[in-house]
């Protein structure tokens, strides 16, 4: 089987052998694919250049296994000067993918949602609430998606004003409720992530709360590499406007 010029995006990539390295794409057609790219490591291969996290390519390959073989790579459009938090948060996007998407699978919409994800990131105020919305769409397209306006038990409507214990695969349960799993939110939060409009801190940390915890029921709670390195970068404790960042956004 042989595809040609597919819209993709580079989310993983490790060396093969002395010259080659083995990639996972996210395609618009056919979802997450693996990859050998020959020789792309030579002194002589210009493909290199092309082939970095967040540009927009076009990729053709061959082959009908599970791993195909790179043949050809196009720029359709770079990516955007992403440095800093901007670089490392479009880093943790492309190891949810690589994570949670199994190869052969196609999730057009979510590809749309990781397009539309890096359009935004150039604009670090607002990294938090972009990244909880596609969070929140990847969970829909897995078939994991938050009951965020409804009470998981009773089905009434969520409350602004009231406070709910956050539980996956259930819902909102009003926290007077004895059970013990999941965090604590306002439902003003909960009714404000599901308008993908989170207008204040508070909103945009209890957001957080509900979409990381259930990512980690999919992911084992094992940390990913993204956040590891977030956390470096801003030296946790030492500058607090930026730990405060990091709390919002990872």
């Amino acid at each position: 089987m042989r595809v040609e010029l597919s819209p993709a995006y580079l989310i993983h990539q490790r060396p093969y052998r002395d010259t080659s390295l083995l990639i996972e794409f996210l395609t618009r057609d056919h979802g997450r694919i693996g990859a050998i790219a020959k020789g792309v490591r030579g002194r002589k291969n210009n493909l290199a250049a092309v082939l970095q996290p967040f540009n927009a390519l076009l990729i053709s390959w061959s082959g009908k296994n599970e791993l195909v073989t790179l043949s050809q790579a196009e720029l359709q459009r770079p990516s955007a000067t992403l440095a800093g938090i901007t670089y490392l948060s479009g880093l943790y996007a492309n190891e949810l993918l690589y994570k949670l998407l199994h190869r052969g699978e196609t999730f057009p919409e979510t590809f749309h949602a990781y397009e539309r994800l890096l359009s935004t990131l150039t604009r670090e105020n607002e990294i938090a609430e972009n990244l909880r919305y596609f969070e929140m769409d990847l969970l829909r397209d897995l078939g994991y998606e938050l009951l965020l306006t409804q009470e998981g038990h009773s089905e009434d409507p969520v409350d602004p004003e009231a406070w709910y214990r956050y539980v996956p695969d259930t819902g909102p349960l009003r926290v007077s409720s004895r059970f013990e799993k999941g965090v604590i939110v306002q439902g003003s939060s909960l009714l404000a992530l599901s308008r993908k409009q989170l207008p204040d801190k508070q909103s945009r940390i209890e957001a957080r709360k509900v979409t990381k915890l259930a990512l980690n029921e999919i992911l084992g709670n094992k940390p990913l590499a993204s956040q590891e390195l977030l956390k470096k970068w801003f030296n946790f404790g030492n500058e607090k406007s930026r730990s405060n960042t990091v709390n919002e956004s990872n």
